[in-house]
């Protein structure tokens, strides 16, 4: 259903979101790094060879590395959803934390070019 690899990452995008959402809300086990390379390499190895897209050469083979990049992709997703506390909120956390730092460095070089003499 797209003509190229622009169109194939578009729709991915909006794709494997869905997916993940159904996933994620079916209690699905936490993902982990293996699950993420057994679930890609299973969706190659299931449209390559078990589904023969390799008859279909080089098409085919792109085509299974695609499906199953798009596999890990939604299971990436999943594990987003997974964490606890959200990645927003861990964001947005650093985010409060390095204003904080930003504030402070420069209280400090105020402070210190108030120091310094006028030359």
């Amino acid at each position: 259903t797209h003509r190229n690899t622009q169109q194939n990452l578009l729709k991915s995008a909006s794709w494997t979101l869905i997916e993940a959402q159904l996933i994620h809300k079916s209690g699905v086990a936490p993902v982990t790094f293996f699950t993420l390379m057994r679930k890609g390499v299973m969706e190659f190895f299931r449209r390559a060879i078990i589904n023969k897209g390799y008859q279909d050469g080089l098409t085919g083979l792109i085509e299974s590395l695609v499906q199953a990049i798009n596999r890990v992709l939604v299971y990436i997703q999943v594990w987003e959803m997974q964490q606890q506390p959200s990645l927003d909120e861990k964001y947005h956390r650093l985010e409060i934390e390095m204003r904080k730092l930003w504030d402070q460095d420069r209280q400090l070089r105020d402070v210190e070019s108030k120091k310094r003499p006028l030359e």
